[in-house]
Order: structure tokens, then sequence, then C-alpha cells
């Protein structure tokens, strides 16, 4: 495909006098989006099954926030906003991790088996080494839910799977051809 005077691709649709972002921000903003995004995934789906198991919708939030404020963080509801920022932050940089590692021009099937790939990855140093380290009381709740843990690390990981995507909109390069598809 031709390249603009500019040296950049030109934009598919929409087309404006935006420029495209610099290389290390659209790696930042891609992987923050994307972490969001899978770490919203991950959140959802655990406070869904807590709160249908009887648990509290807002109890996976209280056991993260347990990793500074102990078993207090059970019975805090200021707890809360401690285990959203801590989760949160968390998604972010894991985001920006898998942002570094994957190309934006990645096609969508292999962005999202690298995503989902690394939301199982991602399980091992936070369940066994953070958890078990820093946070037994959440460490307890993976053990009881482990198939729901799975399950919330591979929505995770979906959402990273996004970040090739993002990238390319953040970098107004156009998409790669159907036959790349996987």
């Amino acid at each position: 495909m031709a390249t603009h005077a500019s040296g950049h691709y030109p934009r598919l649709r929409n087309a404006s006098a935006t420029r495209p972002v610099p290389m290390l921000l659209e790696i930042l903003a891609s992987g923050v989006i994307g972490g969001l995004v899978g770490g919203a995934l991950w959140a959802l789906l655990l406070m869904t099954v807590y709160s249908a198991n009887g648990a509290g919708f807002w109890t996976p939030m209280q056991a993260v926030a347990a990793t500074f404020l102990g078993a207090d963080a059970l019975f805090s509801s200021g707890a809360i906003l401690l285990g959203l920022a801590l989760h949160f932050a968390t998604s972010f940089v894991w985001g920006i991790f898998f942002a570094t590692l994957v190309p934006r021009f990645s096609s969508w099937g292999f962005a999202m088996i690298g995503g989902l790939l690394a939301g199982v990855l991602v399980i091992l140093p936070m369940t066994w080494g953070v958890l078990e380290a820093f946070d037994p009381i959440m460490y307890d709740h993976v053990r009881t839910f482990w198939g729901t843990w799975i399950l919330a690390h591979l929505l995770f990981g979906a959402g990273l799977g996004t970040i090739p995507w993002l990238r390319r909109r953040l970098a107004e390069v156009p998409e790669p051809g159907y036959a790349d598809a996987w």
C-alpha cells in the first residue's frame, strides 16, 4: 500500500488531520486499554460468581485489598476501592507488558491465541508468587473457585488479545488483509 507524503499509511475511515501517536505512547495506551478490558472481564466474572454463591458481589475486590489490609478487608467497604485500584493497576502492567511483546500487525487469530495464552500464563506468578506470599486470603478464595479462576484469566487474556487492534488504531495503520487472519 502506498504511503502518504508524510510517510504514514493513509487512514481507512474517518480521515482527519490527526497524527499517529508515537510508538511508546501507542504501546502504553493500548496496553492500558487492553488491560482495562481484560481486567473488567476478569472482575465481572469473579464478582458475578461470588454473588451467585452468596459470598457478596464485592468480595473479590475486598480479597484483593487483603494484600495490604489483611482479613479486615473482608469487612470494610473502603477496601473495595483499594481492591479495584490494585486489580486494575496490575491489569495495566500486564497489558503494557503484553503490548511490548505482540506486534501491531498481529492478526486477530494470533492476537487472541496469544492473549488467551498470556492470560493463562499470568496465573502462575500471580497465584503461586504474589497471592501465596502476600495475600493468603485471596489465595484461599482461588482454591475454592479454581475453575472460575482459570476462566477469569482466559477472559483477561481475551482483553489482552485486543491490543494489536488498539495499536493499529492508535498508529493509524490499515488492518492486515483477510488472508492474514490466521
